[in-house]
């Protein structure tokens, strides 16, 4: 069964850059990700996220993010609890 729609252009252009511009905006966020591994170091975590080491250490792990310590001073963080994290505190 097919359904034809009317749209004036201009609502028809409009509609197509926003599907355009989601979807540029969904692949940029895929690559990103992709370009950083499961289990990433402190430098690593805050590119990923974009702050710096000194908020990422007084302000998001105080706010709950959470941190793989292993012999006491190696740190890694998930990416996958870096995105529930982020996903949490999304206003």
């Amino acid at each position: 069964m097919e359904v034809k729609v009317s749209m004036p252009e201009s609502f028809e252009s409009e509609l197509s850059q926003q599907i355009y511009a989601a979807a540029e905006s969904a692949f940029k966020d895929m690559k990103r990700k992709a370009d950083y591994p499961e289990y990433m170091k402190v430098s690593q975590a805050c590119a990923y996220i974009g702050v710096s080491r000194t908020t990422l250490m007084t302000k998001l792990i105080p706010a709950g993010l959470k941190m793989i310590t292993i012999d006491g001073s190696l740190m890694r963080f998930s990416k996958k609890s870096v995105d529930i994290f982020l996903e949490q505190h999304n206003n």
